[in-house]
Protein backbone atom coordinates (compact mmCIF):
# COMPACT_ATOMS: atom_id res chain seq x y z
CA UNK A 1 0.00 0.00 0.00
CA UNK A 2 3.03 2.37 0.97
CA UNK A 3 3.99 2.03 -2.80
CA UNK A 4 0.81 3.75 -4.05
CA UNK A 5 1.22 7.11 -2.44
CA UNK A 6 4.88 7.40 -3.69
CA UNK A 7 3.89 6.80 -7.17
CA UNK A 8 0.99 9.03 -7.01
CA UNK A 9 3.69 11.72 -5.68
CA UNK A 10 6.44 10.92 -8.16
CA UNK A 11 3.58 11.53 -11.16
CA UNK A 12 2.53 14.85 -9.17
CA UNK A 13 5.99 15.82 -9.24
CA UNK A 14 6.49 15.09 -12.85
CA UNK A 15 3.59 16.46 -14.10
CA UNK A 16 4.15 19.96 -11.30
CA UNK A 17 7.36 20.11 -13.95
CA UNK A 18 6.11 20.02 -17.61
CA UNK A 19 4.89 16.87 -17.98
CA UNK A 20 6.28 13.25 -19.47
CA UNK A 21 7.77 14.20 -22.08
CA UNK A 22 10.12 17.54 -20.84
CA UNK A 23 10.78 15.85 -17.54
CA UNK A 24 11.82 12.42 -18.82
CA UNK A 25 11.58 11.35 -22.47
CA UNK A 26 13.70 14.18 -23.65
CA UNK A 27 15.83 14.44 -21.07
CA UNK A 28 16.41 10.46 -22.10
CA UNK A 29 16.63 11.16 -25.59
CA UNK A 30 19.73 13.89 -25.18
CA UNK A 31 21.43 11.40 -23.76
CA UNK A 32 20.85 11.12 -20.05
CA UNK A 33 20.69 8.08 -17.87
CA UNK A 34 17.58 6.64 -16.22
CA UNK A 35 19.17 6.39 -12.85
CA UNK A 36 20.10 10.11 -13.44
CA UNK A 37 16.38 10.99 -14.72
CA UNK A 38 14.88 8.64 -11.79
CA UNK A 39 17.22 10.22 -8.87
CA UNK A 40 16.13 13.89 -9.74
CA UNK A 41 12.44 13.02 -8.50
CA UNK A 42 13.80 11.25 -5.71
CA UNK A 43 13.10 7.63 -6.71
CA UNK A 44 15.29 4.90 -7.89
CA UNK A 45 15.46 3.51 -11.75
CA UNK A 46 13.67 0.54 -11.20
CA UNK A 47 10.70 2.82 -9.31
CA UNK A 48 10.62 4.93 -12.49
CA UNK A 49 10.82 2.00 -14.57
CA UNK A 50 8.04 0.43 -13.00
CA UNK A 51 5.80 3.28 -13.07
CA UNK A 52 6.25 3.59 -16.88
CA UNK A 53 5.62 0.23 -17.75
CA UNK A 54 2.00 -0.02 -15.55
CA UNK A 55 0.80 2.39 -18.61
CA UNK A 56 0.89 1.07 -22.23
CA UNK A 57 1.10 4.98 -23.83
CA UNK A 58 4.31 5.30 -21.55
CA UNK A 59 6.01 2.31 -22.33
CA UNK A 60 6.18 3.26 -26.03
CA UNK A 61 7.01 7.01 -25.80
CA UNK A 62 10.15 5.44 -23.71
CA UNK A 63 10.84 2.88 -26.06
CA UNK A 64 10.59 6.02 -28.87
CA UNK A 65 13.00 8.22 -26.55
CA UNK A 66 15.51 5.00 -25.93
CA UNK A 67 15.81 5.06 -29.54
CA UNK A 68 17.02 8.78 -30.22
CA UNK A 69 19.57 7.67 -27.27
CA UNK A 70 20.59 5.09 -29.12
CA UNK A 71 21.61 7.64 -31.92
CA UNK A 72 23.02 10.84 -29.48
CA UNK A 73 25.50 7.64 -28.45
CA UNK A 74 26.60 6.68 -32.09
CA UNK A 75 27.01 10.15 -32.56
CA UNK A 76 29.01 10.42 -29.84
CA UNK A 77 31.42 7.33 -30.63
CA UNK A 78 31.81 9.07 -33.67
CA UNK A 79 32.96 12.27 -32.18
CA UNK A 80 35.35 10.66 -30.52
CA UNK A 81 36.88 8.52 -32.94
CA UNK A 82 37.63 11.95 -34.77
CA UNK A 83 38.76 14.03 -32.65
CA UNK A 84 41.16 11.21 -30.99
CA UNK A 85 44.78 12.16 -30.99
CA UNK A 86 47.14 10.20 -32.43
CA UNK A 87 49.10 9.35 -29.01
CA UNK A 88 48.99 5.22 -28.04
CA UNK A 89 47.18 5.48 -24.48
CA UNK A 90 44.50 8.11 -26.11
CA UNK A 91 43.98 5.90 -28.86
CA UNK A 92 43.59 3.09 -26.55
CA UNK A 93 41.23 5.39 -23.90
CA UNK A 94 38.82 6.47 -27.38
CA UNK A 95 38.91 2.84 -28.30
CA UNK A 96 37.15 1.33 -25.03
CA UNK A 97 35.01 4.76 -24.74
CA UNK A 98 33.37 3.95 -28.53
CA UNK A 99 33.22 0.24 -27.22
CA UNK A 100 30.76 1.25 -24.59
CA UNK A 101 29.20 3.24 -26.38
CA UNK A 102 28.22 1.30 -28.89
CA UNK A 103 27.01 -1.51 -26.70
CA UNK A 104 24.79 1.02 -24.96
CA UNK A 105 23.42 1.93 -28.50
CA UNK A 106 22.83 -1.64 -29.05
CA UNK A 107 20.97 -2.14 -26.26
CA UNK A 108 18.62 0.96 -26.28
CA UNK A 109 17.83 0.02 -30.08
CA UNK A 110 19.03 -3.52 -30.84
CA UNK A 111 17.48 -3.95 -34.28
CA UNK A 112 19.33 -0.64 -35.78
CA UNK A 113 22.93 -1.08 -33.33
CA UNK A 114 22.79 -4.59 -32.33
CA UNK A 115 24.87 -7.34 -33.97
CA UNK A 116 22.60 -9.09 -36.91
CA UNK A 117 22.94 -13.16 -36.68
CA UNK A 118 24.42 -14.43 -40.22
CA UNK A 119 21.28 -14.83 -42.61
CA UNK A 120 21.38 -17.98 -43.80
CA UNK A 121 20.15 -18.95 -47.49
CA UNK A 122 18.40 -22.50 -47.37
CA UNK A 123 17.46 -23.58 -50.84
CA UNK A 124 15.17 -26.60 -51.39
CA UNK A 125 15.39 -28.05 -54.57
CA UNK A 126 11.69 -30.04 -54.42
CA UNK A 127 11.98 -31.35 -58.23
CA UNK A 128 15.49 -32.74 -57.29
CA UNK A 129 14.30 -33.95 -54.50
CA UNK A 130 11.41 -36.03 -56.11
CA UNK A 131 13.37 -37.36 -58.82
CA UNK A 132 15.66 -38.65 -55.73
CA UNK A 133 12.91 -40.60 -54.27
CA UNK A 134 11.62 -41.54 -57.72
CA UNK A 135 15.17 -42.95 -58.57
CA UNK A 136 15.09 -45.13 -55.25
CA UNK A 137 12.12 -46.67 -55.66
CA UNK A 138 13.12 -47.73 -59.15
CA UNK A 139 16.39 -49.05 -58.07
CA UNK A 140 14.21 -50.92 -55.11
CA UNK A 141 11.64 -52.01 -57.43
CA UNK A 142 14.89 -53.17 -59.96
CA UNK A 143 16.46 -55.35 -57.04
CA UNK A 144 13.43 -58.32 -57.06
CA UNK A 145 13.36 -58.40 -60.45
CA UNK A 146 16.93 -58.91 -60.58
CA UNK A 147 16.73 -61.66 -58.19
CA UNK A 148 14.09 -63.61 -59.64
CA UNK A 149 15.65 -63.53 -62.99
CA UNK A 150 18.74 -64.53 -61.06
CA UNK A 151 16.67 -67.15 -59.49
CA UNK A 152 15.21 -68.26 -63.06
CA UNK A 153 18.31 -68.71 -64.57
CA UNK A 154 19.66 -71.10 -62.09
CA UNK A 155 16.79 -73.08 -62.09
CA UNK A 156 17.04 -73.30 -65.98
CA UNK A 157 20.55 -74.66 -65.52
CA UNK A 158 19.61 -76.97 -63.00
CA UNK A 159 17.25 -78.84 -65.58
CA UNK A 160 19.75 -78.52 -68.48
CA UNK A 161 21.59 -82.06 -67.07
CA UNK A 162 18.57 -83.71 -66.58
CA UNK A 163 17.09 -82.86 -70.12
CA UNK A 164 20.59 -83.75 -71.22
CA UNK A 165 20.69 -87.13 -69.97
CA UNK A 166 16.96 -88.28 -70.81
CA UNK A 167 17.73 -86.75 -74.39
CA UNK A 168 21.15 -89.28 -74.40
CA UNK A 169 18.67 -91.90 -73.08
CA UNK A 170 16.50 -91.89 -75.88
CA UNK A 171 19.10 -91.48 -78.69
CA UNK A 172 20.68 -94.67 -76.77
CA UNK A 173 17.68 -97.21 -77.30
CA UNK A 174 17.10 -95.92 -80.73
CA UNK A 175 20.33 -96.76 -81.45
CA UNK A 176 20.70 -100.40 -79.57
CA UNK A 177 16.88 -100.55 -81.53
CA UNK A 178 18.95 -99.98 -84.95
CA UNK A 179 21.59 -102.24 -84.46
CA UNK A 180 19.53 -105.87 -83.40
CA UNK A 181 17.12 -104.68 -86.03
CA UNK A 182 20.34 -103.84 -88.40
CA UNK A 183 22.03 -107.22 -87.32
CA UNK A 184 18.33 -109.52 -87.62
CA UNK A 185 18.14 -108.51 -90.84
CA UNK A 186 21.60 -109.08 -92.42
CA UNK A 187 21.53 -112.51 -89.79
CA UNK A 188 18.46 -113.25 -91.69
CA UNK A 189 20.22 -112.40 -95.14
CA UNK A 190 22.74 -114.31 -94.76
CA UNK A 191 20.85 -117.66 -93.81
CA UNK A 192 18.69 -117.17 -96.87
CA UNK A 193 21.93 -116.84 -98.98
CA UNK A 194 23.53 -120.13 -97.21
CA UNK A 195 19.77 -121.75 -97.93
CA UNK A 196 19.87 -121.00 -101.58
CA UNK A 197 23.36 -122.16 -101.90
CA UNK A 198 22.53 -125.68 -100.08
CA UNK A 199 19.35 -126.70 -101.24
CA UNK A 200 20.38 -125.95 -105.38
CA UNK A 201 23.47 -127.49 -105.59
CA UNK A 202 24.63 -127.70 -109.34
CA UNK A 203 24.40 -131.06 -110.62
CA UNK A 204 21.82 -132.57 -108.25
Amino acid sequence: MASRPLESFVKQQIEAQGGWDACVFERIEAGETQTAVAQSFGVSQGWLSRIIHKDTDLTQRFTAARRSRARVYAEEAKTLADDVSADRDAIAKVREQIGVRRWLAAVDDRETFGEQPPQVNVQVNVEGMHLDSLRHRMVEISRPLEQAIAEGQRADLKLLPAANSSANGADGSEASSGAVNGNGARGMTVSRQHSDSVTTPEGI
